[in-house]
């Protein structure tokens, strides 16, 4: 679970690493502030790591040729995605900059390369829908550079936050990535929310595939959650 950003300023910022060996022979680690390890309100991260764990399963191979057949309601460059993810207040810098082209469809988004920062991106623009399909389809026509002096509220203040990722149930590496990679991020069901909180959560999962849709990297549980607006 990502607790809370990790925010470095001006000042160098001194964090702790706590790796804990488990009964199950797993490793629980824990990124804290240096200054108050035990406080829950300086845990950044925390989550549970098992090494060399046997495969249950077979390794799964997706067709991308259906995959991608089936992602029709949408295709936009890198520049296209990072210009609406601006828009929307999401600033990433040229070295995060990992997506050159994407497509969506109805709960299924593919992109390439595929990275795991740039799948995570990707489940931002699916979990976002109309939302950031309208900004994406905006910025497209428009062109990233007269974009440049249009006013960052006007995407928010129409379309809201968007969902950002705070947890993820299992990441699996199966085996190592290849020079070209794709990524398929898909939603699942939304169950019944009982509180406007639990509305605001939405899961999916993602794999990262080889050129032959051999699954390389499995994460599944991906959650996030639309913020809520600050008045004032």
């Amino acid at each position: 679970m990502w607790s809370r950003p990790l925010v470095v300023g001006e000042e160098p910022l001194e964090v702790h690493l706590v790796l804990e060996a488990e009964a199950d022979e797993s490793l629980s680690y824990k990124i804290s502030a240096a200054s108050s390890i035990e406080s829950s309100e300086a845990v950044y991260s925390q989550g549970r790591v098992s090494v060399g764990r046997p495969l249950v399963e077979a390794v799964q191979t997706l067709d991308l040729q259906a995959v991608r057949s089936r992602c029709t309601e949408g295709q936009a460059s890198g520049a296209v995605c990072y210009e609406a993810f601006r828009k929307l207040g999401l600033e990433y810098g040229p070295s995060h900059q990992t997506i050159a082209e994407l497509q969506w469809g109805q709960g299924d988004t593919v992109l390439h390369p595929g990275m795991v920062d740039g799948a995570l991106q990707a489940s931002i623009a699916l979990l976002a829908g109309d939302q950031i399909a309208e900004v994406l389809r905006f910025t497209a026509l428009e062109g990233a550079v007269s974009l440049e002096s249009a006013p960052l509220a006007s995407a928010t203040e129409r379309y809201g936050n968007p969902p950002l990722p705070f947890a993820l149930e299992e990441a699996e590496v199966i085996s190592p990535c290849q020079a070209h990679m794709w990524a398929v991020v898909r939603v699942r069901p939304e169950p019944a929310a009982s509180s406007a909180a639990e509305a605001r959560v939405r899961k999916l999962d993602l794999m990262l595939c080889d050129s032959e849709g051999q699954v390389c990297i499995r994460l599944r549980g991906v959650t996030s959650r639309v913020p809520e607006s600050r008045e004032g």
